[in-house]
């Protein structure tokens, strides 16, 4: 099974063990064996936290895994949406956050700091949900006034358990961070993102990086960035309820930068409404 390895390994230096991000093509490199590292990534001056600071978040991870359990790393779309929530502090504070494939946290626990209430989900795979507990045990100290859970939450399921009814329908943002990197996760992911909507009226932000490979003839292209941009469009102005309807809009990604990692240009940031009418 191939072995893919984030690209934040350019920002902190992270040890390799495969090359690749994301492509069609698997190498025959294989791993066993899963290292784990603790980082701890400074947070910028930041009003919206309160208090004096100095503001940090501890977590472990990995620098790299196999395809299957890339929610042990990290990716840069996180950081770019933890950006997001700090430069931006009414979006979280106070309310009742649900985060989507949340890896080992990162947003989630930044959206911790601020909001009432956090649900980080994940797939039941590997040591993907109880790292993602760790991670929040981590800093819960950060997250004091915060009801922090982790959820099992798989795209592929085509039903929820009643608890997690409760917790979609109760939250009021969702967030979602470099959750897409294939065709059949993108399509389960919107499947799942259509019923969310449903529980009207919610906000949802997504962050997501688009990766290009060089193709056959030579060009780039970004093969599963334009399958996500089609069901965006197909999304947008949608009625996934006859009593809903939904907006997208894209965020403008030139805010105030808290963490340290390169916020390249192929970062996006997207805005998912869905209103009773």
């Amino acid at each position: 099974m191939a072995v893919v390895c984030s690209e934040l390994q350019e920002d902190y230096f992270l040890a390799s063990i495969g090359s690749g991000v994301f492509t069609d093509t698997e190498t025959d490199t294989a791993s066993e064996d899963i290292g784990y590292a603790e980082t701890t990534f400074d947070i910028a001056s930041c009003t919206g936290l309160g208090g004096p600071g100095p503001w940090a978040i501890t977590l472990e991870h990995c620098a790299s895994s196999t395809r299957d359990l890339v929610g042990l790393q990290l990716w840069r779309g996180a950081f770019l949406l933890a950006d997001f929530l700090l430069s931006q502090p009414s979006l979280v504070s106070g309310r009742k956050v649900l985060e989507l494939a949340a890896g080992t946290g990162l947003t989630a626990v930044t959206a911790g700091m601020m909001a009432d209430a956090v649900t980080a989900t994940d797939v039941d795979r590997g040591d993907i949900l109880a790292l993602l507990g760790r991670n929040g045990d981590r800093n819960k100290g950060s997250m004091a006034s915060c009801k922090w859970q982790v959820k099992e939450m798989d795209f592929f399921w085509d039903t929820w358990t009643e608890d997690m009814e409760t917790i979609v329908c109760d939250s009021q943002v969702v967030l979602a961070a470099d959750v897409v990197y294939d065709r059949d996760i993108t399509k389960h992911f919107f499947k799942t993102l259509r019923k969310i909507l449903t529980y009207a009226p919610k906000v949802v932000f997504i962050a997501i990086e688009k990766r290009q490979r060089t193709s056959c003839d030579g060009a780039l292209e970004a093969p599963n960035f334009e399958y996500f941009l089609e069901n965006l469009s197909l999304l947008h102005s949608s009625k996934p309820k006859e009593n809903v309807t939904v907006k997208v809009s894209e965020e403008d990604t030139k805010f105030s930068k808290y963490f340290n990692y390169t916020r390249v240009e192929e970062l996006t940031l997207w805005k998912i409404e869905s209103d009773l009418t």
